[in-house]
């Protein structure tokens, strides 16, 4: 700053100006003087690369060739250059794919150039690929599952194009459809993408990517694919083989067929939902009408589990008997025949087509000339105490005949079975109870009928009677400690049935003794022990006697043998016996001198001896004046026919007054012995 003043000499002052000339871009020079810009090439990979850098000023400038902003060449070209000129030459002998895609700037460096101008050029080279890889597709693969595959190129200039392909173990290729092509910022790296969804029959296939430079030659990526899948199952059954129409008694193997990858690991053999087997191979031996059913075959792998469609088998078997019926059947007419139908059921596959029907009994055989599953019998009625009448059903179907038939038990209506294990429940002073169990009741409702005897005179006479419904049956207007014999028979419409005979006595009114309580009973024991002691002891006393006497016999006996008897033996009186021995006559035979015990005799054999003699207490007596105790022994002979019975009255509510008439009662005649005199005949069928 200058200031003036007007007080102040003038001042002078100079300043020196230096004009510096603003600097200008260099330009850059290929090996044929061109001068380029932007990108230089494209080159091949190993040849040589030559730029002039020539620049211009005043001074003129410095020239400097950077490599990506660093200094790479600062050295200017030797020999005399131009007024203002300025070159410097970049030489690189074989460029390498280092180069490829760097920028070279050529700078101009002067101290009087506030800014430094520079000219860039990029490097372009041409390169093929140098690597290509398939990622992202893992191995093995699962059949039915998308992966995206990855093709990767690296080392391209320019960027390749690409190509997919799918080759199959015969040599076959199906071209596919990649997506865009992905770049990296370098340029050195491309990707292409695909989209591919594996099916089990890609398994050992090759999934190929060409990536191609329009320059070059291609470069290709391969990747195998190992695709597993889950079993597919299938059920085989033999050509010669209907699952529908299998026969009882036949054999079946069924084999289950799986396609997996890799093999499996478990099979299950399935019917109804019910595992049965753990095999591959399922044998059914000898199968029968339980083998029916819904079979299939799951198999697992590693890669999940496979089911096979079901098959249904179905056994055909012959008939079999399952519940044979037996029902009531009457026929409408002037007089109702009861009868009962029979019902042949039967289960059978194929359904029976036809029935055959025969008769057993022990009065004969005979088959019955039918083709249907119903067969009524006239006059016959179930049977339930035995197989007295049997009728035998067999069916047959397209199998065959029925193995085991079916059994009806039928017997001919008629009277009844007698009543059995009858006893006497109950009895009063004035009456009687008798309970049995009912016999077979011949097919019809039956009744029951008590009767009761008394032995008058030696014969059976008819005092009492009542009949029942039930096999319990009491009459009443007894006797009171009176012996009877009961008669029970039971009765139909057809008739009446054997008798059986019970014998009874009523109640005493005599009050019954106590048992003694078991307070008493140690007394008791006490009692009979000391009671036996003294008959053992007595036992004892008898033998010892019995002994003594047999000795004292054997002894006289052997002294008498040992004297001679020499006449005869006579009687002596007192007087002679008590003479002494040595003054016997020894002419005389020596007497035995025999001693016998008194026997005292009971009071009734010694009156029963006196009785005999006539004479009592020294009296003569006629034993036909004596008093005799008698004991009777009641016994009575039971006659095995029926017994005359006036005041039977089976149908009626009151029993026949005795010895009355005989009557007629429900339509039935009845004799004096209760029997039917008409009876139907039985019917046949």
């Amino acid at each position: 700053m200058i200031i003036l003043s007007r007080n102040s000499p003038t001042v002078t002052q100079s300043t020196e100006l230096q004009c510096v000339e603003k600097g200008r871009k260099p330009v850059i020079l290929d090996d044929e003087g061109v001068q380029v810009m932007g990108t230089v090439g494209p080159y091949r990979l190993r040849q040589p690369l030559i730029l002039v850098c020539v620049g211009e000023g005043d001074p003129p400038p410095d020239l400097v060739w950077l490599r990506d902003g660093e200094v790479w060449d600062a050295e200017m070209d030797p020999g005399v250059s131009k007024e203002h000129r300025q070159r410097n030459t970049l030489v690189i002998p074989s460029l390498g794919r280092e180069f490829s895609g760097n920028s070279f700037s050529c700078e101009a460096n002067s101290k009087r150039l506030a800014e430094k101008p520079e000219t860039t050029v990029i490097v372009s080279i041409h390169m093929p690929v140098q690597d290509t890889r398939l990622l992202n597709l893992p191995s093995p693969q699962t059949a039915g599952t998308t992966y995206e595959v990855l093709c990767q190129a690296t080392g391209s200039s320019p960027s390749p194009s690409f190509s997919w392909f799918l080759v199959s173990p015969s040599g076959q290729n199906q071209s596919l459809d990649g997506s865009s092509i992905q770049d990296s910022l370098s340029g050195n790296l491309t990707v292409s993408r695909l989209n591919i969804t594996v099916e089990k029959n890609d398994h050992e296939s090759k999934i190929l990517c060409v990536a191609t430079n329009p320059i070059f030659l291609p470069v290709t990526a391969t990747a195998k694919l190992i695709v597993n899948y889950p079993p597919e199952v299938e059920i085989y059954i033999p050509s010669d083989v209907s699952p529908g129409r299998l026969v009882e008694g036949s054999d079946l193997n069924l084999e289950c067929k799986v396609d997996s990858r890799p093999p499996p690991t478990r099979f299950q053999w399935f019917k109804d939902n019910e595992i049965i087997s753990e095999e591959q191979t399922l044998g059914l031996k000898n199968v029968q009408p339980e083998n029916s059913g819904t079979y299939r075959c799951i198999v697992d792998n590693v890669e999940g589990s496979g089911d096979s469609d079901p098959v249904r088998l179905s056994v055909l078997y012959r008939p079999t008997c399952t519940n044979p019926e037996i029902l009531p059947h009457r026929m409408e007419s002037d007089e109702d025949t009861p009868g009962v139908d029979l019902r042949c059921q039967v289960d059978a596959k194929p359904a029976a087509r036809s029935y055959r029907w025969f008769f057993n009994s022990s009065g004969g055989s005979f088959e019955i000339p039918s083709a249907k599953p119903l067969m009524s019998f006239m006059n016959y009625a179930v049977s339930k105490s035995g197989d007295q009448g049997k009728v035998l059903c067999w069916a047959t179907n397209d199998v065959g005949v029925q193995s085991e038939p079916c059994v009806f038990h039928i017997v001919p209506l008629g009277a009844p079975h007698p009543p059995v294990d009858c006893d006497i429940s109950d009895r009063t002073p004035g009456s009687v109870e008798v309970a049995c169990k009912p016999g077979f009741s011949g097919g019809l409702e039956q009744h029951f009928i008590l009767q009761v005897f008394e032995m008058i005179n030696g014969t059976q006479t008819l005092v009492a009677s009542n009949w029942s419904r039930t096999p319990i049956m009491r009459v009443t207007g007894l006797q009171p400690n009176t012996s009877y014999i009961l008669a029970v028979h039971a009765g139909n419409d057809r008739g009446e049935s054997p008798t059986m005979f019970v014998g009874g006595q009523t109640e005493s009114f005599l009050p019954r003794l106590k048992h003694p309580s078991p307070d008493r009973l140690p007394v008791l024991y006490i009692i009979v022990a000391v009671l036996c002691s003294v008959m053992f002891l007595s036992i004892i006393l008898s033998i010892t006697a019995a002994c003594r006497r047999h000795m004292m016999m054997k002894r006289e006996k052997n002294l008498t043998q040992t004297q001679p008897i020499l006449g005869n033996y006579s009687e002596k009186t007192d007087s002679e016996q008590s003479e002494p021995l040595m003054k016997r006559d020894p002419g005389k035979p020596i007497e035995r001198k025999v001693s016998f015990r008194d026997c005292s005799c009971s009071r009734s054999h010694r009156l029963m001896s006196s009785v005999s003699n006539g004479t009592l207490n020294g009296t003569r007596t006629d034993s036909r004046n004596l008093p005799v105790q008698k004991t009777i022994v009641r016994s009575y002979s039971i006659d095995k026919l029926r017994a005359r019975c006036p005041t039977c009255n089976p149908s009626g509510n009151i029993a026949y007054p005795p010895n009355s008439p005989p009557e007629t009662t429900g339509g039935k005649n009845y004799n004096k012995s209760g029997g039917i005199i008409k009876v139907d005949s039985l019917g046949s069928f």
